[in-house]
């Protein structure tokens, strides 16, 4: 029993010193929009921020995936968040190109799904060694999905923000189908 105990120790604080060495630790992050996100993408990048903000003391700033070079902004930054779906953010689709993950498309992984992916080293390019994470979704949905699950993934704080080592691919049960009638007072229906 000792020996199995030792084993099952070994493996779960194995576990635990791995996933501790791709945690990404922020003080100052930033989150580079597409410039085409609609507004409920938005929306969620706000409800983001004020999460961030109201447990920790970090910077949070968001910008426009073209601001990027015109700013030189990211000298500031320890950790980037690329949000939006590789069709409509090019610097989503690097990171997915120089990461070797599949981006969600199509069927992958399925309608309003998404990919959560962090790579501490960075991709290179533009954003050189700066470590990424990237919130990506199959659709403006899959991408709000995206982005709410790194909220739930995160953890704040006093100064920073751990954001563990991730791998999420990951699609809704259930599409959402709408409000049901019954829910609504007869003037809204």
């Amino acid at each position: 029993h000792k020996i199995r105990f030792i084993t099952i120790l070994v493996g779960f604080l194995s576990f635990f010193v791995i996933n501790v060495q791709g945690q990404i630790n922020a003080t100052k992050i930033v989150i580079i929009e597409g410039k085409d996100n609609s507004i409920p993408e938005r929306s969620v990048v706000a409800s983001f921020i004020k999460r961030v903000l109201e447990r920790s003391d970090v910077t949070v700033e968001r910008i426009d995936e073209s601001e990027v070079l015109k700013k030189n902004i990211l000298k500031n930054f320890n950790a980037a968040i690329l949000l939006g779906q590789p069709s409509r953010n090019s610097l989503v689709q690097q990171a997915f190109v120089t990461s070797g993950v599949r981006p969600p498309q199509g069927d992958y992984p399925g309608p309003e799904g998404f990919v959560i992916k962090t790579i501490k080293e960075g991709i290179g390019g533009t954003l050189g060694t700066l470590p990424v994470i990237i919130a990506s979704g199959v659709d403006e949905r899959g991408t709000i999905y995206a982005l709410t699950r790194l909220m739930r993934e995160s953890k704040y704080l006093a100064n920073t923000v751990e954001i563990p080592n991730l791998k999420i691919i990951d699609k809704p049960a259930f599409e959402y189908r709408g409000s049901e009638m019954g829910h609504m007072d007869r003037n809204q229906a």
